[in-house]
């Protein structure tokens, strides 16, 4: 099988809801489980975010590293930074998902 440049790598596409372009969210990392499990795919997002994780064991990759993970897991992703999880065991946590934005001032989101 052959694989794509990272650079040719699509953004995940959040077009609606809490996840929408420039909305500001916080929901339960157990509870947001996608069932096209794009977590497992290499993806990308245009916003930025946080994920703690009070349990679980799996591995992340992140750009080319791939980390093991297991109990308390702090992550940051900026935006274009690609990632994948692979969980042996699921998570449990907190996601935060924030735009640029939210570090401006004079924006509803003054950081």
């Amino acid at each position: 099988s052959s694989s794509s440049p990272v650079t040719e790598l699509p953004f995940a596409g959040y077009r609606q809801g809490h996840r929408s372009p420039g909305a500001f969210h916080v929901f339960r990392y157990h509870e947001s489980i996608d069932p096209r499990q794009v977590r497992s795919q290499p993806h990308r997002h245009d916003f930025f975010q946080i994920l703690w994780l009070d349990e679980g064991r799996g591995t992340l990759r992140c750009d080319l590293a791939t980390y093991e993970f297991s109990g308390p897991t702090l992550a940051f992703f900026a935006p274009g930074r690609l990632h994948a999880w692979n969980h042996e065991i699921e998570p449990r946590g907190i996601i935060f998902g924030f735009p640029a934005s939210f570090f401006n001032a004079d924006t509803d989101y003054p950081g």
